[in-house]
């Protein structure tokens, strides 16, 4: 997977005593990445690139999984774990996929 483009990383939100002043997360720099209405919402954008680097790992353990899935799957000397092993393949791949296009969401243009 290519390197996101996005601001890289920690961002912080910060909520103000004074409403008048609405939550905002600021990037590692100091520059604020937003203002928003609600304080969950700038506290779930802030971990944005936590969860995407945590969700990069998840990704390829899956990988990894499905990987050894496979090569058990080829072992005949025993037909049930080996069917067992190939749908685990299946299942570790599609739910790498569906991580990687939650991903794709996030540095999408």
């Amino acid at each position: 997977m290519t390197k996101p483009a996005f601001t890289p990383g920690p961002w912080t939100a910060i909520i103000q005593a004074d409403d008048d002043i609405p939550p905002q997360v600021f990037a590692a720099k100091g520059h604020v990445l937003c203002a928003t209405f609600r304080e969950a919402d700038a506290r779930l954008i802030a971990a944005a690139p936590d969860m995407y680097a945590q969700h990069a790992k998840v990704a390829a353990w899956l990988d990894m999984l499905a990987a050894q899935a496979d090569r058990m799957a080829k072992d005949t000397r025993f037909k049930t774990l080996a069917d067992a092993s190939a749908a685990d393949a299946r299942n570790y791949r599609a739910v790498a996929a569906e991580i990687r296009a939650t991903m794709a969401k996030a540095v999408a243009p």
